[in-house]
Formats: C-alpha cells, structure tokens, sequence
C-alpha cells in the first residue's frame, strides 16, 4: 500500500511493487509518496492558500518528512457534549442506588476503582489503540487475578466473616447464600470497572450510559422474577438477579472494547506489568483508606446523638452520595482528557489550559446547581425521604449538607486534575492534613455535644482546605498542571514567531 499525498487532495491506492514513481505520473510532479505498512485513516487540514498539508493519521506516522499532528482541539462544544453524556449516566447509576441497591457512605468520594485504569489507557491511546489494548488488557489481567482472590474468600471465607461481624445467628444462612452468590461474579464486577475505564478514557460515554441502563434492567426483571413471581426464591434470587445483571454488563463492556478496537487479551500478570498500575493503586489505596476511615469516624460520632439524629445523619449521608455523583463526570473527565495534553508540548499545553478553564467554568456551575437542587430536596420534600417528623426537621435545619456537596463536587474536579497530573506525593500529604483536622473536630462534637451541623462542617472544612492546597500548588508555577497554566510559558512556537 501507497500513500499519495497532493496539496489539494489524498488518495489511498494499491500499487504493484510499492511502485511510489507509479503514483506520481498518474497524480503529477507535486505528488508526496509515501510507503505505508498498514491501512491509515488519514484526515485531511488544508490552509487557506490550499497548498500547505497538515493530516492527522491512526496509527502514528511521517508524511512527506513531517510528523502527522493527532492532536484533539478541545472545544468547549465537544466538553459540554461529553459532561451531558456522562451526567446521563449518573442519573441512571442515581436510579439504580435508589431502587435496587443502597450506595455506600463513600460512593461518592471513592469512586477510583475506574481511575486506576482509566490514566494509562488514556496516555496510551495518545500512541495508537494497540498501545491502549496492551494497558487495558494489563490491567483487566491484574482484575481479573484480584477477583478470582475475592471469589474465593467469599465462598469459603463468608461465615467466618459474618460471625466476626456480629450477625445475629438465625440471619447468617440466608445472608451467607447471598453473600457467596454475589461473590461468585466478584471477578466480573472488578473486570467491568476496568472495561469503563477504557471506554471512558476512548472518550465513549454513550455505550456505558447504555449498559449501565441495560444491566439495571436486566436486574429489575430479575428482581421481580426471581424474589416476587413465579419462582419467589428470596435473599438467593435478589443475588442471582444482581449476579446475573452484573456479568451481562461485564461482557457487554467487553463486546464494546472489541468493536472499538481496543480488544483486551486476558492472561497471567507478570510483576513488571504492574508497575504502572502500583504506580497509582499504591497512592489512591493510601488517600481511599484515609477518606473511608474519615466517614467512619463522622458515622460512629452521629451513633452517639440519639435515634432521630442518627436516623437523620443516614438520610444526609445517602443524600451526599446521591447528589455527590453529579461532580464524577468532572473528575472522569479530568482524568480521561488531561493525561495526554500534559504529557505533550506547548501546543498540547496550550490545549489543556482551555480545557482546565472549561473544566473549572463547568465545575463551578455544576456545583451552584447542585448544591440548589439538594437544598430544595430537602427544605421542600424531606416526606420523601422519610415520614418521621423529627427526622425531616433535622434535614430542613442542616444547611451544611447542600454547602457540603457543592464543595464535595469542586473537590471531586480538582481530585481527578490532580491525579492526572500525578500529583500523589502532594495529594496524599494533604488527605492525611485534612483527615487529621477533621477527626479533631468530629472529637470536639463528641466532647461539646455539638449537633449534626458540625458534623457535616468538618467533612466540608476537609474539601475547602484540599481545594485550598491544590489550588496553590497549580497555580505556583510548578508541576505539570503549573507549567500548563502558566500563560506565556505555554505559547507554542508558532505564536512566540
């Protein structure tokens, strides 16, 4: 295969025996040859004068001696199409919590089960798919293995576990089958985060939205066939509902990264392919386990306020973890579209401070909204979330929760540009700042009987002061994310000429 290349026009044709004087006879004198190995998708820029050349090619290659620029503009066009995308997906992820599955207190900070992955794969589609397949596939391998590990804990480990946890007796036989059937696709359920990942570091948020929809289909239909009508099987077929969705989203994840062209191939990790996945899963285990402890502390000093309080303080939760969801699209983003712009020159430095404006513009907005909504949730419908009276008048009185999640999702934006710079040594060094403060303060609540108000006020000091640092370190010059910012540092070379 030949590649043909005038001022004006591309072609693609197969000549017989690379014959490259062939192509130019038949196109003409200005005609630029070039052999090819493989078959490119090559996209034409013509300037105005319609003789200089500028293509964008699949994989990487040189044309006429100059290296094709694959650079992405990203317009605020496109983000705003992307952040719509993912917002769809999280008000179907918000209907499954609500209505087939309880979040975790975490869900809404923690949600970097996907980050992991989603950095390398996004760095190596700046190479070409096949260099994203090997990261996807490396990291599904990694998976693939823990679930397995997992698997097995659950199904031999489970009533020991329960045991340990103080479950009343006459519970553990029902609890244990639940536990081990949901166990069994433990694998699967790790798997499909890394498979998101990868379709979200390709820039595809549709086929999630659409399998996330399925899968929560497939396990409402589940639900009601298994636990209501015909078969009527209990706790066992609420798992085997749920099991079953989750391994249908699994394999559908992977039937999307076939047709994209970032097929992984599972097999045995090798300790040298995990470096670059210990590389961030070293760090975020570090942050994650400081983050959960936080939230422990914040339960356990709520467990000491009284039923109303507590009843409350669970109600408030679930409403930061519900509301919290709007801000991961910004930090998915952040993490998808940030890696590769970092890593380049000046023009693709020039790039990722208009997205980082954006992104700020659109973190901004997003949290005023947000924060809004929560508060007229609960000054206006607090019966929805519960009918006892005492309880709906602790929602109408927190004013700290809407405050707290507006700061949750700023934080969570500056959380995923921080990680895509890899700024862990400064991002850990200050969750372990911030969770220190906040368990002081959550001990002052306990020794002054302070009420529900402050509790949420600690979690909401720890994200001000987390936006504070980062803010400072991004905006001193140093670092990627500095050396990005900085505005005539940054200027490419055609615009210093």
């Amino acid at each position: 295969m030949a590649l043909a290349l005038t001022g004006e026009k591309h072609y693609e044709e197969t000549v017989k025996d690379n014959d490259c004087d062939w192509a130019a006879s038949r196109y003409g004198d200005s005609v630029h040859c070039k052999l090819v190995t493989s078959l490119q998708i090559v996209r034409p820029e013509i300037s105005g004068d319609g003789r200089n050349f500028k293509g964008q090619a699949l994989p990487e290659s040189e044309l006429g001696g100059k290296q094709v620029d694959k650079m992405e503009g990203v317009d605020q066009g496109k983000l705003k199409k992307w952040l719509k995308r993912m917002m769809m997906l999280v008000l179907v992820v918000m209907i499954v919590l609500m209505t087939v599955g309880g979040g975790r207190d975490d869900a809404a900070e923690n949600d970097n089960n996907v980050g992991d992955a989603v950095h390398e794969v996004a760095r190596a589609l700046g190479k070409g798919r096949s260099y994203a397949a090997q990261e996807l596939s490396r990291a599904l391998s990694a998976s693939a293995a823990i679930g397995v590990l997992l698997t097995g804990l659950y199904l031999v480990g489970t009533p020991v576990m329960l045991k340990g946890l103080g479950v009343a007796p006459e519970l553990r036989p029902d609890a244990t089958t639940y536990v081990r059937i949901r166990g069994l696709v433990a694998w699967a359920a790790l798997c499909q985060s890394v498979a998101l990942s990868g379709l979200l570091a390709a820039k595809d948020s549709l086929t999630p939205l659409k399998v996330v929809s399925l899968a929560a289909l497939l396990n409402f239909l589940g639900d009601f066939l298994l636990c209501a009508w015909p078969f009527r099987l209990g706790l066992a077929g609420a798992a085997a509902a749920t099991a079953a969705s989750t391994l249908a989203g699994f394999l559908l994840m992977l039937r999307a990264l076939k047709r994209s062209g970032m097929a992984p191939k599972l097999g045995i990790p090798k300790p040298d392919e995990l470096t670059p996945l210990l590389e961030y899963a070293r760090p975020l285990a570090v942050v994650i386990s400081f983050r959960c402890m936080s939230l422990t502390v914040m339960a356990k000093t709520a467990g000491t306020m009284g039923t109303a309080s507590i009843a409350g303080y669970q109600v408030l939760a679930n409403v930061v973890v519900l509301f919290g969801l709007f801000g991961e699209p910004l930090s998915q983003t952040a993490q998808t579209m940030l890696p590769s712009l970092l890593d380049g020159g000046p023009d693709r430095q020039a790039q990722a401070r208009t997205l980082l404006r954006n992104l700020a513009g659109l973190a901004i907005a997003v949290s005023a909204a947000v924060g809004g909504a929560a508060f007229l949730a609960l000054q206006g419908a607090g019966g929805v979330f519960s009918r006892d009276p005492q309880v709906q008048e602790i929602l109408r009185s927190t004013i700290m929760v809407p405050i707290t999640i507006s700061s949750l999702i700023l934080s969570q934006a500056c959380d995923g540009t921080m990680l895509a710079a890899k700024e862990f040594p400064l991002v850990i060094k200050t969750t372990l700042l911030t969770t220190s403060l906040q368990v002081l303060i959550l001990c002052g609540v306990n020794f002054f009987h302070w009420g529900l108000e402050v509790v949420f006020l600690s979690l909401a000091v720890r994200y001000w002061i987390f936006l504070a640092v980062m803010l400072t370190k991004a905006l001193s010059g140093s670092g990627p994310l500095g050396r990005a910012l900085r505005g005539r540092g940054g200027r490419s070379a055609d615009e210093k000429r």
